[in-house]
């Protein structure tokens, strides 16, 4: 590989994990773009890490090996230190990229040639080897609806949700796995005090970082990455916290531990937590911020109510998190039980804004919002990542829709009603952001599992919990999660499927299939 520079560097940190190496580069390498790298830093992984890789021989890919054992955020920024390209974007050796991603990146960069960092959607594929889920297995999973719209993030707004655990799972955040970085922005943080990578999860320390130095920091509300989800996967042994091998957590907290939260709970949104503290310990830019526990606790009790549910063990977690509410006050613990109970969800949105784009045909992928039939995509054959990934852009294909064509098959089926976008959560909101942005001219409103059901668009009406539903007024756009135990309850109150709602999978796949080919 000569030593001048590329515009993109993949860069792929692993350690001791040759079952899922030699995939990932060999993806990686098949991004279409002239001109990037793949870059492996090895944190000292043994032998077997190196006969994966024996045999792959292309100029676009070199190793970094470090000089001893790093902690996974050092392991990340010796990594990135290493790279040549004017964008880097970090790859988890269980992940892929849309096989069109840097191309996409491209059409971005020269459309908003002034930001600094650009961040994307992302889906998941479930491995067939997970056991404890053998009806998601081998399957491609996707949230249920993406606007395809570009928002501008605003840093302070995005740092304040954060510490307020809003965005603790939001699928709209840009941390390094789902981010390209232009280069020179890691050595300007640093110099401000703000490393990119700190512990204990170094991809939401980089979240915050960039929220405090991108000068103009974007997201392309589009499914550009893939997450994998498979036996290895330290953010799948994360969810899965309950059975995890005690060996794996012990070594984790060794190497990563600086819980500064007592007690702790070993679940993600505690980990996240920490690392927020940490931070606004270590970080002068972030002083004196302090972490929302009512809210953090919350959502460790629903990650623990998840577990119990896939039949996991979680007397341990359990007696952990009623020790953590016997030292809050009384009014505290209350309400933290009392959210646990009631499914309350806090992500927030708020922190977006879309960037006016009034011409349909300049959406960056040409397709419009992306839309499901169902949440989770049968993938047939698909038993590996690599299969998964490569089909990403046939999948856009075959369910995407150009806003413009949205828009006018809800016009006529509603037909002068008033269009209720329900249960569609964070993805239904972007969605009503775009139909507004555009002057669509349809009534519209929207109802979700937000706390306080809150307004997101200007004039838009919104629906209360006991405000009765009309087939001659409205016109329901529901979740295809929830359709069944939806739709029965519209059925009672006299809605007829296809006349009175439908999912967006419908809109596409129905009655429309025909339609949704011809206008591509």
């Amino acid at each position: 590989m000569p030593t001048m520079n590329v515009d993109y560097s993949i860069v792929i940190p692993t350690r001791n994990r040759p079952g899922l190496i030699g995939d990932a580069i060999r993806r990686a390498l098949c991004l279409d773009h002239p001109s990037f790298e793949v870059l492996l830093s090895d944190n000292s992984s043994d032998n077997r890490t190196i006969e994966a890789i024996r045999e792959i021989d292309d100029p676009r890919f070199r190793v970094v090996r470090t000089s001893g054992d790093l902690k996974m955020h050092e392991s990340w920024a010796f990594a990135a230190a290493q790279a040549r390209g004017t964008w880097i974007i970090i790859l988890c050796d269980d992940d892929a990229h849309h096989p069109e991603l840097l191309t996409i990146l491209d059409r971005m960069t020269r459309r908003y040639p002034d930001a600094d960092a650009i961040a994307w959607a992302r889906c998941g594929y479930m491995h067939n080897a997970i056991e404890n889920q053998p009806a998601r297995a081998a399957r491609m999973e996707f949230r249920t609806i993406y606007s395809d719209g570009v928002y501008e993030i605003d840093g302070q707004a995005l740092i304040d949700d954060a510490y307020a655990m809003r965005v603790s799972h939001n699928d709209f955040i840009p941390r390094m796995l789902n981010t390209a970085v232009r280069r020179e922005l890691f050595t300007l943080a640093a110099e401000k005090g703000s490393p990119f990578f700190r512990p204990s999860c170094p991809d939401y320390s980089s979240m915050l970082t960039l929220a405090l130095h991108a000068k103009r920091l974007l997201f392309l509300d589009a499914p550009l990455s893939m997450t994998g989800l498979l036996p290895e996967s330290t953010g799948w042994a994360a969810s899965q916290r309950a059975e995890v091998d005690p060996e794996f957590v012990n070594g984790f907290l060794e190497a990563e531990g600086m819980y500064v939260l007592p007690p702790a709970l070993l679940t993600t949104c505690c980990w996240i937590a920490q690392t927020y503290l940490q931070l606004a310990r270590d970080d002068p830019h972030l002083s004196g911020r302090i972490v929302d526990l009512v809210r953090t606790y919350i959502l460790a009790g629903q990650e623990i109510e998840g577990w119990r549910r896939l039949g996991f063990d979680v007397a341990t977690v359990d007696a952990g998190l009623d020790r953590v509410l016997a030292s809050f006050a009384p009014e505290d613990a209350q309400a933290v039980r009392e959210g646990i109970r009631e499914g309350i969800t806090f992500e927030s949105d708020r922190f977006l804004r879309l960037l006016d784009d009034e011409d349909d045909e300049t959406l960056v992928l040409g397709c419009g919002p992306v839309l499901l039939s169902d949440r989770h995509i049968p993938a047939g054959e698909l038993a590996s990542m690599s299969l998964a990934a490569s089909n990403l852009p046939a999948w856009i294909d075959q369910y995407g829709i150009r806003l413009g064509d949205l828009i006018s098959r809800l016009s006529d089926t509603a037909a002068g009603r008033t269009i209720i976008i329900y249960g569609l959560g964070n993805g239904g909101k972007m969605l009503c952001r775009c139909l507004s942005a555009r002057d669509s001219g349809l009534p519209f409103s929207w109802r979700g599992h937000d706390d306080g059901y809150r307004e997101i668009m200007p004039g838009a009406k919104r629906l209360t919990k006991g405000e009765s539903l009309d087939p001659a007024r409205h016109f329901v756009f529901i979740t295809p999660l929830n359709a069944r135990g939806i739709s029965r309850r519209l059925e009672d109150l006299g809605f007829q499927p296809g006349r009175d709602w439908l999912t967006p999978g419908d809109l596409i796949c129905g009655d429309y299939a025909s339609a949704a080919g011809a206008t591509r």
